[in-house]
């Protein structure tokens, strides 16, 4: 169905920055971060899977800051040396965490039957860049509900204004839900700007890259020390477990820890921001394969599009830039 939202932003469900939105401003070297994270985190880990979708959901806003030595940690994350081009690096995904946090919890859905399928960024102002020691601020929404055979996908989408609200960076992201029983989706029609078409077979999915034009094609490499995910955990405040440990890793399948979405798609904006020798304005990424840690990455590009494969050739993401 098309979904209809309340203009006004219910407040968030975090408030060691209690008080007004200003006071609110979620800082990952706060204290207080980790903990509310992390009990954030198991709520939504416990929270009895019942996805409801009948219902108007209230957009969730926050506040957002971040630091000169942020900064510089996300330029080490991706090795970023001073005579390269510096990227839009997405410093304000804490921020986004809680507000995803909220939306997750008003539709009563376990975090642990998601799945990031999807990034896509838009820097509305391309010649700006987020500023260390600026206040930004973030709202989220739910925009649809793409059902499937006992299965959805969410579609979020996401603004980050600066001090005069001006939109700079506009983000929508799609996440897929196991687990949702036909009783959970009755009623809901996606609207047509989405198919699941789109996303079937992701897992088995081939690369492309050798039949680009060889004249045309940029390759770019980059290793994945088996401490990335806690690397950008400690820049992202993304501490899940999935990405930081090992039993984590085993407990959703996987042999050991893999790399966020958001990190990977940092470094796909680097590393096509040095293609392009010019800041990229425009990404879309899809996430086909777990970028599991401790592994040598290759970034494919050609004018428009990219593909990223692990050492055993295997496609992990692929995409279009601008």
């Amino acid at each position: 169905m098309s979904l209809a939202y309340v203009k006004s932003f219910g407040s968030l469900l975090f408030q060691p920055f209690s008080g007004s939105l200003e006071s609110r401003t979620v800082d990952i070297q706060s204290p207080f971060y980790k903990p509310k994270y992390f009990s954030e985190m198991i709520r939504g880990m416990t929270r009895r899977h019942r996805p409801s979708f009948r219902k108007t959901i209230a957009p969730a806003e926050a506040q957002v800051t971040f630091s000169e030595t942020d900064l510089q940690h996300w330029q080490s994350f991706v090795n970023h040396s001073v005579e390269q081009v510096a990227a839009p690096l997405t410093c304000y995904s804490s921020a986004g965490a809680f507000c995803l946090f909220k939306i997750l919890g008003d539709l009563k859905i376990n975090f642990s039957t998601i799945l990031h399928l999807r990034a896509n960024l838009q820097l509305t102002a391309p010649l700006e860049t987020v500023s260390p020691d600026s206040i930004y601020r973030l709202r989220m929404a739910l925009a649809d509900v793409i059902p499937r055979n006992k299965q959805c996908i969410l579609v979020i989408e996401t603004q980050l204004l600066d001090s005069k609200d001006n939109i700079v960076r506009q983000h929508q992201d799609l996440w897929f839900v196991k687990k949702c029983p036909e009783r959970f989706l009755k009623g809901v029609a996606a609207t047509e700007q989405h198919s699941i078409d789109e996303f079937r077979g992701l897992s088995k999915k081939d690369s492309n890259w050798s039949q680009w034009t060889e004249s045309k094609l940029s390759v770019r490499e980059h290793r994945l020390d088996r401490l990335a995910g806690q690397h950008f955990g400690r820049i992202s405040g993304d501490h899940n477990i999935i990405h930081t440990t090992h039993w984590g890793a085993r407990f959703c399948g996987q042999k050991r820890p893999f790399l966020q979405g958001f990190g990977l798609m940092n470094l796909a904006l680097h590393h096509a921001s040095q293609v392009k020798e010019a800041p990229v304005n425009a990404m879309s990424i899809t996430f086909a394969r777990p970028a599991l840690v401790d592994q040598r990455l290759n970034f494919y590009f050609s004018p428009l599009t990219f593909e990223i494969c692990g050492e055993n050739r295997d496609l992990i993401a692929f995409g279009t830039y601008s």
